[in-house]
C-alpha cells in the first residue's frame, strides 16, 4: 500500500526485476513489448520498452488504484534507479492528455476507458522511459457499482459472482452488501491491521520498500487493513552497495489491532568519512565497544605526571563500554567564524577566524546549538563523554591517542608549555587515527554529561549519558581534551583525563566541538 497525506492505499504487486531481465534479454536499443502475467489485482498484461538503455537508468514506477469509477484519482510514485548520477527531471504522460514533472504526482481521470500511462526520466548521463499500456480502467457510473449491478471487478468478476463470498482482496470490498453482518459472526480468526516504518528517511528516498508474506510491494508508514491474526514475514528490498537491509521480520498479527513494525537500515560508512553539515565538517564514528577510564592505578599516574592520587579517580574504574549507533563528529573544535555566522558577537580573548572560539559556557554552546538545529540540517548537539572518549582514542588503549611516548606530544598537542597559553588554529598538528584533530590540547571541550567524580563505579555500559542532574543553580558539565592554559598540562591531554566546570562559567580555554546525529 501507499499511504499519501494519510490516505491508505494499496500498490500492486509488480516484480521490476523479471521485467528488466526481460529487457535485458532483448538487447540495448531495442524496441518492444514483454507480456507479463501479474497476480489478482494486477490489470496490465504488458509492459511496453521504450528504448533498452545502458546508461545506468532504469525507469520504473508504481500506481493505484488501478480501476474504479469516474471521476477516479490515481496516485503515482517514481520508482526509478540511476546508478551514476540522480534523477533531475520527470515527465509523465497520464494517457488523457494530462502531463506532470513532480516525482510522486496524482492525476484524476473524469472519463471512462483505458488509459496508458509513461513516465520519462532524465539523468545528466541521459534518459529512460517506461510505459504500461491500458493500465488505468475508468468505469462509467458510482450506483451502479455499489448497488450491485453486473460491473466486473479487477478479476472480471460480477457483484452477483462474488455474493456470499467470505474473502475479499479488492478494494471497495467494505462497499458490499452484508459484508458487516458476515465478517466477523463465529469468526473465530479475525482480521488486523499492520503498519510498517522504514528508517532512515534517505534510504525511503532511494526507493526502500518492504513486503508482506513475500507478496505485495508496499511504500514506508502503509497501513495494511484485513491480514488475518497470526503470524506473518515482512521483509525489505535489498538497496544495494550503500546500505545494510534490516533482518526479515516474523511478525505476530493480533485481530482487530495494529500491529506496528520498523524496519531500520544501515548505512555502510567507513571509519573517518567525511561529511559537511550546515557549514562544519564532520567525521563518521562507527559504533562499537571500548575501554574507558585508565588503566593505571591513580598511584600510578601520580608519580609519572607529579599530581595527588585524587587527581586521577575519577578515572577509575575503568570499564568497558558499548556504543551502539555510529554518529558524525566535528572534525575540528567550532571555531570563531562558525559562532560567529550563527551567533552576535565573539566572546573568544584570541581572536582569529580559524582559531578555536573559546570563553563560551555550556550554556553558550546550548544556545549555538538550538541555531543549528533550525536550518534542516540534521540533529546537533554536544557529545557525551562516552562518546567523546570513544572518538579521542580512536581503538587505542594507550595514554594519548598517538601512544604512550610523552616525547612526542608536540606534534599532536597545543598546550601551555609548547605556545605560551594561546590557542591556535585547528587542523594544524596530526590527528588521530579517525582523522579527529586537537583531539589532545588547543581547547578544553564541554560535553553532554553532568559531572560526577564517582560516576564509573555505577556507570551505564551500554551508550552511557552521564548522571542525572542534581538539584542545583550550578550544575557541573564534564570538559575534555586538555587546553593551552591548564596548569596541569600534558597530564590533561591523555584519553581518559576527566574534569568539570560549573556549566554557567566560561574559561579562556575552553570550547568544543559537535555531534551531528546520524539519523540511520
Amino acid at each position: 500500500m501507499m499511504k499519501y497525506d494519510n490516505t491508505v492505499l494499496p500498490l500492486l504487486p509488480w516484480n521490476l526485476d523479471a521485467v528488466r531481465d526481460a529487457q535485458a534479454i532483448s538487447g540495448i536499443g531495442c524496441l518492444g513489448v514483454v507480456l507479463l502475467t501479474l497476480g489478482v489485482l494486477g490489470a496490465v498484461t504488458g509492459i511496453l520498452l521504450d528504448g533498452c538503455q545502458d546508461n545506468g537508468i532504469e525507469a520504473s514506477f508504481l500506481f493505484d488504484p488501478a480501476s474504479g469509477p469516474a471521476p477516479l484519482t490515481v496516485s503515482f510514485v517514481d520508482t526509478s534507479t540511476s546508478e551514476n548520477s540522480p534523477i533531475t527531471e520527470w515527465a509523465w504522460t497520464f494517457g488523457d492528455g494530462g502531463t506532470s514533472d513532480k516525482s510522486r504526482p496524482s492525476h484524476t481521470y473524469v472519463e471512462p476507458g483505458e488509459y496508458t500511462v509513461s513516465l520519462a526520466v532524465t539523468t545528466v548521463d541521459g534518459s529512460d522511459t517506461f510505459t504500461v499500456p491500458n493500465c488505468i480502467t475508468v468505469i462509467g457510473g458510482v450506483e451502479g457499482e455499489i448497488e450491485g449491478e453486473n460491473v466486473p471487478d479487477e478479476e472480471g468478476e460480477t457483484e452477483g459472482e462474488r455474493e456470499g463470498e467470505q474473502e475479499g482482496e479488492c478494494e471497495g470490498e467494505s462497499e458490499r452488501e452484508g459484508e458487516d453482518e458476515g465478517e466477523g459472526e463465529g469468526e473465530s480468526n479475525p482480521n488486523g491491521a499492520l503498519k510498517v516504518t522504514i528508517l532512515p528517511a534517505e534510504v525511503v528516498e532511494d526507493g526502500a520498500i518492504w513486503t508482506l508474506d513475500h507478496g505485495f510491494h508496499y511504500v514506508s508508514g502503509a497501513t495494511v487493513q484485513g491480514v488475518a491474526s497470526g503470524r506473518h514475514t515482512v521483509s525489505f528490498k535489498d538497496m544495494g552497495a550503500g546500505w545494510i537491509t534490516p533482518a526479515e521480520q516474523n511478525v505476530e498479527v493480533l485481530g482487530g489491532q495494529t500491529t506496528e513494525v520498523t524496519g531500520r537500515y544501515t548505512v555502510v560508512r567507513n571509519i573517518g568519512d567525511e561529511k559537511t553539515f550546515a557549514g562544519i565538517v564532520f567525521k563518521w564514528i562507527p559504533p562499537g565497544t571500548y575501554y574507558m577510564g585508565s588503566a593505571k592505578t591513580s598511584a600510578e599516574l601520580s608519580a609519572i605526571y607529579g599530581d595527588r592520587e585524587s587527581f586521577f579517580d575519577p578515572e577509575h574504574p575503568q570499564h568497558q563500554v558499548t556504543i551502539t549507533r555510529g554518529f558524525w563528529l566535528g572534525k575540528y573544535e567550532v571555531t570563531q567564524a562558525q559562532w560567529s555566522a550563527r551567533m552576535a558577537g565573539n566572546p573568544s580573548g584570541n581572536v582569529g577566524s580559524n582559531l578555536p572560539v573559546e570563553q563560551v559556557s555550556w550554556d553558550d554552546c546550548q544556545v549555538f546549538i538550538a541555531q543549528l538545529n533550525l536550518l534542516g540540517e540534521g540533529v546537533f548537539r554536544l557529545p557525551t563523554e562516552a562518546e567523546w572518549e570513544y572518538a579521542c582514542r580512536a581503538g587505542t588503549d594507550t595514554e594519548f591517542y598517538w601512544g604512550d611516548d610523552v616525547s612526542v606530544a608536540d606534534n599532536y598537542a597545543w598546550r601551555c608549555l609548547n605556545v605560551y597559553c594561546t590557542t591556535q588554529p585547528v587542523g594544524k598538528l596530526i590527528p588521530n587515527a579517525w582523522g579527529l584533530y586537537d583531539m589532545s590540547g588547543n581547547v578544553r571541550e564541554w560535553c553532554s554529561d553532568c559531572y560526577d567524580p564517582e560516576y564509573y563505579t555505577e556507570a551505564a555500559v551500554i551508550d552511557p549519558q552521564g548522571p542525572e542532574p542534581p538539584v542545583s543553580d550550578y550544575i557541573r558539565r564534564v570538559r575534555r581534551g586538555g587546553g593551552t592554559v591548564s596548569s596541569h598540562d600534558i597530564a590533561f591531554c591523555r584519553s581518559a583525563m576527566r574534569y568539570s566546570n560549573i556549566q554557567q562559567f566560561a574559561q579562556p580555554d575552553t570550547g568544543f566541538r559537535l555531534v551531528r546525529e546520524s539519523g540511520d
